[in-house]
């Protein structure tokens, strides 16, 4: 199986930076809720969906 990450994975981790406490929580909750719209519509019209998260903590990989 093909490996998926580019060979400048960290330095591109580096340059995004880091987000402020309030700033992720706030991104956070609009995502929260942006996704429990999505379960209300999926739900309306009877359809399934799978969705996957990408893990972007090397130690979550592998592990369920």
């Amino acid at each position: 199986m093909a490996k998926l990450t580019s060979k400048n994975s960290k330095k591109d981790d580096k340059s995004r930076g880091n987000m402020k406490r309030k700033a992720y929580e706030a991104e956070l909750r609009k995502l929260q809720v942006k996704l429990c719209h999505l379960q209300e519509w999926v739900k309306q019209k009877g359809l399934r969906v799978i969705i996957a998260f990408e893990a972007r903590d090397p130690a979550a990989v592998g592990g369920l």
